[in-house]
C-alpha cells in the first residue's frame, strides 16, 4: 500500500488522550473543494494508548485553475495512508467535492474502510461508480444512517444529525470518547421548509449537546454574512411572483445542477402557477434528479401528483405549450459548453431560446465566479434577450450554507467551548475568526489550513502539528489506466502567531469577562433553533 513519505513535520510532541482534528482537505488558501477530515479518536485501553481514525468526507477539488498543472482529470486530497488506517469514512452529504474521491480511490484498486451515509449518499455514491465504470464490488460495507443513530468504533462513538444544506440526506456528527466531544457541521444551515426533507434535526444535536462539546467545526462558508440564509418556502413565494408576472412567454432558469432543494423549489413554484417544467440540465441534473426517484423523493411524491416536470427531449415535454414552459437548466455560474450557453448559440434542437423569452440567473453578484456569469449575461441580453439576476431580483438568490444568524442559532443550542471554521478560503476563515472574537466566542488564532492537526480535549482546543498537505492529480495513461501524479505545491501562506494553549484560555477568560454579554445574546438567537 503506498504512504505519503514527504511529510515536512515539526515540533510535533507525545500524543496524549484527546481528539485530533486534521483538514486533509476544505481549508484551502482558494475555494471550498476537496472537503476531507481526519479524526484521530486517541485514549487508553487495557494500559495502551490506542487510536481509532476515521474519515469524514472524501472530496473532489473542483477548480483546476488554483494548481499549475491542470493537465489532469480530477484532483483529489493524498488519503493513501489514511484509507488504509482508517476505520471508517462517515459521509456528510452527496456532493462530488465531498464523496467523489472515494470513487478515483477504487477506480484505482485501493481499499476502502467502510462507509457510513445517509440512504440518499449511499445511493449518489453508488451511481457515481457505475457512471465512472467502476464495479460495485470495490464498494466496502455501506451502512445507512438515520438522524439519532450512533456508531460504536472501539471506545469511540459517531453520532449522526441530520441538517439541511441543499440537497437531501445531510449529516453532521458529533464525535467522541471518553475525553472529547466534536460537532462536525458539515455543509449545513436552519431551514425545515425545504420540499425533499425535514430539515436540521436541532432536537438530536440538542440531544447529543447535553455533556458539553468541546470544539464546534463549523461550516464558514457564508457564516459571516448578515442574516439568516433565505428559506426555501420564501424562495419559492419570489419564484411565483415572477412567473406569475410572464405569463404567455417561456422562462428560463438556471439554478445550481446539484441543488437539488432549489430545483425542487421551482418546480413546485411551476406547478403552482399552473405551468409546466422541462428539466434541460444535462447529465449531472438528471442524474442528481434521477437519485430523487430511486430513494422515492419524486416530484410526484414530494410536490404534487398532478406535477407536469418532464425531461428535455422526452415525449411529454414536446406536448408542452413552448409559451406555457418553464425551463430549469443548468449554467449558473457561466460555464462555457454549458446547457444555456448551447441553447443560446442554437445547439440545443428542444431547447430554443428567443427574444420572447425570460432568462433569471438568480446570483447575487458576489459569487467568486461572477466575471464569468456577467459575461455570460452579456452575451445573452446581446441577442435581444431579457435577463433577470438575483442582484435585481433579490428574493429568488438563497445560500445552500449556514449565514450568521443561522451560525448563532446552532451556537446556542450546542453551546461548545471552541468554535473551528472550516469549508472556506482562508480569507473568509479569518473573517469569521475575527467575527467570533468580536461576540467574545472561543476560537482558533489563526484559520487552519489543510495539514494543521488540533487536539481537542476537556481543556480546550489547541494546534499540535503543522505539515503540509499535498494533493494529487489523477491521471489517464495511454494504456487507459489510471495514475496518481503529485500537484505542484503551492507557497503557504505564513500565519501571524501559532496557536497555543494559553492563548486560547486568554479567550476564555475574556469569554468569561463578559458572560453577561453572552447570556444576552445567546438568548436572541435560542428561538431560532427551536422554530
Amino acid at each position: 500500500m503506498p504512504t505519503n513519505n514527504d511529510r515536512n513535520t515539526y515540533n510535533r510532541p507525545k500524543r496524549t488522550p484527546g481528539i485530533y482534528w486534521t483538514p486533509m482537505g476544505g481549508n484551502n488558501q482558494h475555494g471550498i473543494w476537496g472537503s476531507s477530515y481526519l479524526y484521530d479518536s486517541t485514549y487508553m485501553n487495557d494500559g495502551k494508548l490506542v487510536t481509532d481514525r476515521i474519515i469524514v468526507d472524501a472530496g473532489r477539488y473542483e477548480d483546476k485553475a488554483h494548481f499549475i498543472k491542470q493537465d489532469v482529470d480530477a484532483i483529489i486530497p493524498d488519503l493513501r495512508d489514511s484509507l488504509y488506517r482508517s476505520k471508517a469514512v462517515f459521509l456528510t452529504h452527496a456532493h462530488t467535492d465531498h464523496i467523489a474521491s472515494l470513487v478515483y480511490y477504487a477506480m484505482m484498486d485501493f481499499n476502502l474502510p467502510p462507509i457510513y451515509a445517509s440512504k440518499e449518499t449511499i445511493d449518489m455514491l453508488k451511481s457515481d461508480f457505475v457512471n465512472y465504470g467502476v464495479s460495485l464490488d470495490k464498494l466496502p460495507k455501506v451502512t445507512e444512517l438515520k438522524s439519532g443513530d450512533t456508531v460504536e468504533i472501539g471506545k469511540t462513538k459517531v453520532k449522526a444529525v441530520a441538517v439541511s444544506h441543499s440537497i437531501p440526506g445531510c449529516m453532521g456528527f458529533f464525535i467522541n470518547n471518553e475525553h472529547a466531544n466534536v460537532f462536525h457541521s458539515g455543509d449545513m444551515k436552519l431551514d425545515n421548509t425545504s420540499v425533499l426533507g425535514k430539515g436540521t434535526d436541532m432536537k438530536s444535536i440538542a440531544e447529543f449537546s447535553k455533556n458539553g462539546v468541546d470544539a464546534m467545526v463549523f461550516d464558514a462558508t457564508v457564516a459571516s454574512v448578515k442574516g439568516f440564509a433565505r428559506k426555501e418556502s420564501d424562495i419559492c413565494d419570489s419564484y411565483i411572483n415572477i412567473i406569475n408576472k410572464n405569463k404567455g412567454r417561456p422562462i428560463v432558469i438556471v439554478p445550481s445542477a446539484g441543488h437539488l432543494d432549489r430545483i425542487a423549489t421551482i418546480v413546485k413554484a411551476v406547478h403552482e402557477c399552473g405551468r409546466g417544467s422541462i428539466l434541460a440540465g444535462g447529465l449531472v441534473q438528471y442524474e442528481h434528479v434521477a437519485s430523487l426517484y430511486r430513494t422515492g423523493l419524486g416530484f410526484k411524491n414530494t410536490v404534487s401528483k398532478d406535477v407536469r416536470c418532464h425531461m428535455l427531449g422526452s415525449h411529454k415535454s414536446k406536448l408542452l405549450d413552448k409559451n406555457d414552459a418553464v425551463y430549469i437548466t443548468s449554467g449558473l455560474y457561466g460555464e462555457s459548453g454549458s446547457m444555456i450557453d448551447r441553447a443560446v448559440d442554437g445547439l440545443e434542437p428542444d431547447f430554443n431560446i428567443d427574444k420572447n423569452s425570460l432568462v433569471i440567473f438568480p446570483t447575487n453578484g458576489e459569487d467568486k465566479s461572477e466575471a464569468r456569469i456577467a459575461n455570460m449575461v452579456d452575451k445573452i441580453r446581446a441577442k435581444g434577450i431579457e435577463v433577470v439576476t438575483g442582484r435585481n431580483y433579490s428574493g429568488l438568490y438563497g445560500s445552500g450554507h449556514a449565514q450568521e444568524g443561522d451560525f448563532y442559532a446552532i451556537y446556542a443550542a450546542v453551546s461548545p467551548k471552541t468554535v473551528i471554521p472550516t469549508h472556506a478560503s482562508l480569507k473568509i476563515a479569518e473573517k469569521f475568526i475575527n467575527s467570533m472574537r468580536e461576540k467574545f466566542i472561543s476560537t482558533v488564532d489563526n484559520a487552519p489550513e489543510n495539514g494543521d492537526t488540533y487536539k481537542v480535549d476537556s481543556r480546550g482546543v489547541s494546534l499540535y502539528n503543522r505539515v503540509y498537505k499535498r494533493w494529487l492529480g489523477v491521471k489517464k495513461d495511454n494504456n487507459g489506466k489510471y495514475t496518481l501524479v503529485h500537484m505542484e505545491k503551492k507557497a503557504r501562506t505564513s500565519h501571524k502567531n501559532e496557536p497555543t494553549s494559553g492563548s486560547v484560555k486568554s479567550v476564555i477568560n475574556a469569554l468569561n469577562e463578559n458572560r453577561a454579554k453572552k447570556t444576552k445574546f445567546l438568548r436572541t438567537f435560542k428561538k431560532f433553533g427551536r422554530s
